[in-house]
C-alpha cells in the first residue's frame, strides 16, 4: 500500500504533460489545415517517404490519421503508409519524452531512418508506387478551410468564454496540476529543467484552452482529448507502472528478461499488431527502469503504431492487414539484427 501514492503522482505527472501535449499537436493540426494537404499531393519519389515518415514521427496519432487520409486519397504509396506507421509510436511518444527525453528522441531518428528505407523497398518489391497523374488528383481534393481561432484572444471574449462548462473544466483542471507542481506534490521535488518544462507546458495548455473557440474546445479538446484519450492513458501507465513496480517485488524481472531478450523482443513485436494505445506502454516503463534494452523498445515502436491504423481498418481491412504483416516482419527482422550485433 505503501507503494500505492508514489505510483499514483508518478502516473498522473506522466498524464499531466501527455495530455497537455496531445492539446497543443491538435491545436496546430487545426490551425494549419488546409495547407499541408495541397502541398503533400506534389511530392514525388524519396520526399514521399520523407513526408511519410515525418508525419509519423509526430508524437500522438494525428500524423498517422493524416498519412491515413493521404493514403485513402490515392496521394500516398502503400511504401509511404508503411513508413509512416513504421515511424510513429501513438500517444507513447508523449510518454517516452515524459519519461526519457534523450533516449526517445533517439528512437525516434531510428525509427525515421528504418520507415524510409522500409517504405522505399515496399514499394520496389510490391511495385506499388505512384504511377497515375498527381495534379489531377491535387484537383479533386477538398480543402478545409481552418477554425476560427485566435491566437490573442481579446479580454472580452475571454471573459466571456468562462460562461461554457468544459472550458471552465480544463482551465481549473490545469491550474490544480500547476498548483501541484508549484508544491512539490507532483513532477521532480526539486526546481530542474523537468519541473520547469512542466510548468511550461501547464501554461501553455491554459493559454490554448483560453484562445480556442467553442467548437474546438467542445468537439476536440474535452470529447476527444480529455474524454477518449485521457483516462486511457492514464489507466494504462498507472497500470503499467504498478505491474511492474509489484512483480519486481517477487521476481528479479532484470535477470528474468535478460535470460529470455529473444522472447521479449518476439513479444514486444507481437503486441505491437494490437491496434491501441496502451498496451505498448508495458515496454516503455520497462524500458525507463532499464529492464529491457534499447532494441526490444525499438522493436515495439515498429510494430505498434497506437490508434493510427484505425482509420485504416474502417477504410480497407485487406490494406491493414497487409501494413500490419509487414510492419511486423520489419519489427522481428531489426529485433534479430539488432540482438546479433548486440551479442
Amino acid at each position: 500500500m505503501s507503494a500505492f501514492i508514489p505510483i499514483l503522482k508518478h502516473a498522473l505527472s506522466i498524464s499531466f504533460f501527455v495530455f497537455v501535449m496531445m492539446l497543443l499537436v491538435e491545436y496546430l493540426n487545426v490551425i494549419s489545415k488546409g495547407k499541408w494537404e495541397s502541398y503533400f499531393c506534389r511530392q514525388r519519389g524519396w520526399m514521399q517517404y520523407v513526408w511519410a515518415a515525418s508525419l509519423g514521427v509526430l508524437p500522438g496519432c494525428l500524423g498517422a490519421f493524416a498519412a491515413v487520409t493521404l493514403y485513402s486519397h490515392r496521394m500516398f504509396s502503400l511504401g509511404a503508409i508503411v513508413a509512416t506507421m513504421i515511424a510513429t509510436s501513438g500517444d507513447e511518444a508523449f510518454v517516452m519524452f515524459a519519461m526519457f527525453p534523450g533516449k526517445a528522441f533517439l528512437i525516434s531518428i531510428i525509427l525515421f531512418g528504418v520507415a524510409l528505407i522500409s517504405g522505399w523497398l515496399v514499394d520496389r518489391i510490391f511495385k506499388t508506387g505512384l504511377e497515375h497523374d498527381q495534379v489531377n488528383r491535387c484537383k479533386k481534393m477538398v480543402i478545409h478551410d481552418s477554425e476560427a481561432i485566435s491566437l490573442l484572444p481579446t479580454w472580452q471574449a475571454f471573459r466571456s468564454s468562462w460562461s461554457e462548462k468544459s472550458r471552465i473544466a480544463l482551465i481549473m483542471g490545469l491550474l490544480i496540476f500547476i498548483l501541484l507542481l508549484v508544491t512539490g506534490t507532483l513532477g521532480p521535488q526539486v526546481w530542474d529543467w523537468k519541473r520547469i518544462t512542466f510548468m511550461i507546458v501547464g501554461f501553455i495548455g491554459i493559454w490554448i484552452v483560453g484562445s480556442s473557440s467553442k467548437h474546438f474546445i467542445h468537439d476536440h479538446l474535452w470529447k476527444h482529448v480529455t474524454k477518449e484519450h485521457l483516462p486511457t492513458l492514464f489507466a494504462w501507465t498507472f497500470a503499467a507502472l504498478s505491474v511492474i513496480h509489484f512483480t519486481n517485488e517477487y521476481l528479479d524481472l532484470g535477470q528474468l528478461i535478460r535470460e529470455s531478450q529473444i522472447q521479449i523482443t518476439l513479444l514486444s513485436a507481437v503486441v505491437g499488431i494490437i491496434p491501441s494505445s496502451g498496451p505498448h506502454l508495458l515496454f516503455v516503463t520497462l524500458f525507463s527502469k532499464d529492464l529491457i534494452p534499447l532494441g526490444t523498445l525499438v522493436v515495439s515502436s515498429i510494430v505498434q503504431d497506437g490508434h493510427g491504423m484505425l482509420p485504416l481498418l474502417a477504410f480497407s481491412r485487406g490494406a491493414f492487414l497487409k501494413v500490419k504483416g509487414i510492419n511486423l516482419l520489419i519489427g522481428v527482422l531489426v529485433g534479430m539484427i539488432w540482438i546479433a550485433f548486440a551479442s
